[in-house]
Order: C-alpha cells, then sequence, then structure tokens
C-alpha cells in the first residue's frame, strides 16, 4: 500500500476518492495486492495520506460493491478472491475477436447493470449543477446532515408515493453511497452477527458475499415463476430475509401478490424483518407493474431499498433505505457515527433533478428506448447466436437471458468471454453452491441499456457465438 502515499495527487480536480479507488484496483489486477490479503484499516490509511476517513470509506465502499474488496466486522477489510473472469480487460488485450470492435475502459460489451449513459441529459444536469452551486446557503457549508439532505429526502419521498405506492415520509429515508453501504447499515442494526439471513436462491451473487463477509449465515429458498416460494420457511428459518420483489435478480420473475402478503405475515407473526433490494423496478416494458412489497407493509415489517445508480448514472454512488417508523431514532443514531458520504452538492443537484419533473421525464424516456434496445439484442441473438438454447425477455429490467444447452458451462464460457472484452455474467452463480446441479439453471445474463444501434447489436451477438464455439471445441 506504500504507493498510495506518493501516488495520490492533491493538486488535480479528481477527486482523492476516485484516486484511490483507481491505485487500490490497479495494485489488485497487477498483483501487488493479493486476494485475502488485508489492507489497512479506514482510520489507518486516512492518518497515512493526511486525508478524511470518509474519503478512505468511500473508496473502500465503491471498491467493496465491485466485488474487489470484503469487509468482516470483527477482522478488517481484504482483498477479495478475484477470478480471471472478472479482470479488466485491458489486462487481456493480446486477444481479440475484430479490430472493429471498440470498448471502453468504463464499458463492455453485454455489461450489466450499467443505464445508457449515451442518453443521459448531461447538459441538463450539468445546468442543475451550475445552479446548486450558485446558489447554496452559507449554513450548507459547515456539517451535513448526517441522514442525508433533506430536500433530496423529501424529493424521494413524493417520488416512492407517486412511483411505488409507498407512504413514507422523509424522516424515515436515509442517504447512502452505494447498495452495499445501505445493506450494510440495516443489517448491523436489525441483526446480530449469529443471526441467520435468507436470500433468493438465485440471487445477486454479490449481495451473499457481502452478507457471508459481514459474519451472517446465508440461508438460500427456492425462486420458482412466482418469486421467492415462502412454503420454505419456517419461524426458524432466518430473523430476515433479502428479496428482489419487482424483478428477481437474476431470474427476472415478479413476486406475485399472494406471496407478498405471505412473506409480510410471516415476518409480522415472527417479529422478524423483510429488506426489499427494488432491483431493476422502475423499468417495465408490458403489463402493469405491482406495487412495491414496502407498500403493503401495514405492520412496518420491511425496509425499502433503492439506488439511483441504474436510473441516472453509477458514478452518483448514491442510494437511499427507508425504515420502519419505529426505527428512525435509532438509524438516527447510528449515522450520527456513521453519515452519509455522499457530497452535498451531488445530493442537491439530484434532488433539484427530481423536483423540477426531469426524473420522471428521463424514466419515461428510458422506458421507452430500453424497450427499443432489448427487441435489437434479441433480434441479433436469434439471428447470430445457434448455440443458444432459448432467449428470455422478461417484463421489466436491463438484461436478457441466454439459455444454453446443457453440454456447454456457462461459467467457462464467461471466462473466455472476458478474454475477449464481452462483459457477460453466468446465470448459475447466483446460486447457493449446496444447491443441487439438476437445480440450476445454465446461461448467460446480457445487458441491453447500452447497445444503440442494430450493427452493434449484431456485431457482439456475433463475437458472443465464436466464443461459444471455440469453447465447444474443446469439449
Amino acid at each position: 500500500m506504500n504507493r498510495f502515499l506518493t501516488d495520490i495527487n492533491f493538486s488535480t480536480q479528481l477527486p482523492v476518492y476516485q484516486q484511490l479507488c483507481w491505485h487500490i484496483k490497479q495494485a489488485i489486477f497487477d498483483g501487488q495486492l493479493k486476494s485475502g490479503q488485508r489492507i489497512p484499516s479506514t482510520r489507518n490509511l486516512a492518518n497515512q495520506l493526511n486525508i478524511a476517513r470518509g474519503t478512505v470509506e468511500k473508496a473502500y465502499d465503491i471498491l467493496t460493491d465491485e466485488g474487489l474488496l470484503i469487509t468482516n466486522q470483527q477482522r478488517g477489510t481484504f482483498v477479495a478472491n478475484i477470478p480471471l473472469a472478472i479482470q479488466p480487460a485491458q489486462n487481456l488485450q493480446h486477444n481479440h475477436l475484430s479490430s472493429d470492435l471498440k470498448v471502453s475502459d468504463r464499458l463492455l460489451p453485454f455489461q450489466l447493470g450499467v443505464p445508457a449513459v449515451d442518453a443521459f441529459p448531461l447538459a441538463k444536469w450539468n445546468r442543475l449543477l451550475g445552479h446548486v452551486s450558485r446558489t447554496i446557503r452559507n449554513s450548507l457549508l459547515a456539517y451535513p446532515d448526517p441522514q442525508g439532505e433533506m430536500p433530496l429526502r423529501e424529493a424521494i419521498a413524493s417520488y416512492l408515493r407517486i412511483s411505488r405506492g409507498i407512504d413514507c415520509h422523509q424522516n424515515q429515508i436515509f442517504i447512502t453511497a452505494g447498495y452495499s453501504s445501505a445493506v450494510r447499515l440495516i443489517t448491523s442494526i436489525i441483526l446480530a452477527v449469529s443471526d441467520k439471513i435468507a436470500l433468493e436462491n438465485p440471487c445477486f451473487p454479490q449481495s451473499r458475499i457481502l452478507l457471508s463477509n459481514l459474519g451472517y449465515q446465508t440461508i438460500p429458498v427456492e425462486v420458482d415463476s412466482n418469486g421467492l416460494n415462502p412454503a420454505f420457511l419456517n419461524p426458524d428459518t432466518a430473523k430476515a430475509i433479502l428479496l428482489t420483489p419487482a424483478h428477481q435478480s437474476p431470474l427476472g420473475v415478479t413476486l406475485t401478490l399472494e406471496r407478498r402478503l405471505k412473506l409480510i405475515d410471516w415476518a409480522t407473526q415472527n417479529s422478524h424483518w423483510l429488506i426489499e433490494d427494488d432491483y431493476d423496478g422502475e423499468y417495465r416494458y408490458t403489463g402493469y407493474p405491482l406495487p412495491a412489497l414496502k407498500s403493503l407493509d401495514t405492520q412496518q415489517r420491511v425496509f425499502y431499498v433503492g439506488s439511483f445508480s441504474k436510473v441516472l448514472f453509477p458514478a452518483l454512488r448514491l442510494a437511499y433505505f427507508v425504515v420502519p417508523e419505529s426505527l428512525i431514532e435509532a438509524f438516527s443514531q447510528s449515522f450520527k457515527f456513521q453519515p452519509c458520504l455522499c457530497p452535498v452538492l451531488t445530493q442537491l443537484t439530484v434532488a433539484k433533478f427530481m423536483s423540477d419533473g426531469h426524473f420522471f421525464r428521463h424514466l419515461k424516456k428510458m422506458r421507452q428506448l430500453y424497450a427499443k434496445r432489448r427487441e435489437l439484442l434479441a433480434c441479433a441473438l436469434e439471428k447470430n447466436c445457434p448455440s443458444v438454447s432459448k432467449i428470455e425477455c422478461h417484463q421489466g429490467g436491463m438484461n436478457i437471458i441466454a439459455h444454453l444447452p446443457s453440454h456447454l458451462n456457462d461459467k467457462k464460457i464467461v471466462s473466455k468471454a472476458r478474454q475477449y472484452q464481452l462483459a457477460i455474467e453466468a446465470l448459475s452463480d447466483g446460486y447457493a453452491t449446496e444447491t443441487a446441479p439438476e437445480k440450476k439453471q445454465n446461461g448467460l445474463l446480457l445487458g441491453f441499456t447500452n447497445i444503440d444501434s442494430r450493427e452493434k447489436a449484431e456485431q457482439i451477438c456475433c463475437a458472443l457465438q465464436k466464443v461459444i464455439t471455440d469453447e465447444s471445441k474443446l469439449l
């Protein structure tokens, strides 16, 4: 870690936390920081660099969100086990399918969870940012509200009331620097380290990694075409459940109303908790979306977690969660010691973006755009990827599932594809280790949000088919 002491440039306009993220990433991918290696605590590194501890915490949070670091409350922060499949393309540039396949350092073909950066109203955002900067009050130059800026919390409360059916007060809303931070803060209040927490099976792999590294025992609960199945739950299964009811990650199914009510009843009867990750809840292209699970929460047993990273842009590092009214005081006290680390200007700009109506207009535009881009990818897969056994387009979300025949291994194809700068993910990675092989689905998760033309869709699908063909030859 000594290289960071000399490589941080305090005279540049690039924020220190971003520089720190970059240097740590490079050290990991260069092999200077090994998997499992412990790195300095936020306090120690802040002291070494003579910077604010919050700056280091923000960098660590970002790297934890990206799966590069893992944090254990008792043991400290360590480098995660980074397989070849997620190493950056710049380390693998000796492999190319085509010189015409242009790849950004920040954005790769099929990358999941990244909104259409080409369609974001950047000029409008910059005008709002300038307006906020020019009109900021002197009182806002003091220490910020640890819970997050009030205008943003008010704007979020209004949005949730209109769009997700959640009737909440701004005092129930807490702003954080990302999804992982939100989950970590929630579980630190409602769970003891010895408690069990249930996860959908399959689930978002980083959720299982995050919770395991926080010291919790994770319990897989089967998901079928109607979502997480409450028939597999009993009072002793777990103290809480983390789930994605709107658009299950990764299968894309929607939790039925009947099961939502059963889960709330399970939590109420046993004094347990539900943590609703409204994953891709904003994007639905056919039919009508069900209200958020939190909107049905008359007994105050549900936490709601939302993020701006997939609606606006990931670099915001801005998320939020809604707590039951009975726990406002507990979380308020906790935030005094681990406050919101998001810049005040960023929070106020997002608040202005929402209150002026730009947020709703942007969402409407993105729904229409993503429906078209989803169709572009589906058609290109059908035409250019004969090895794919089934193409599954969901009612919502930001990706397609390309199912594979049983003789192909999705993890091996993902590893091979990364060498050719294709950022696909394996469907089977979402299953718990103890899941029987015959219950695991075999397929590829393909993001479509940044596929802006038919030509690009066909080009990257041809590249994907070549990867699959090459892997098939090794069987």
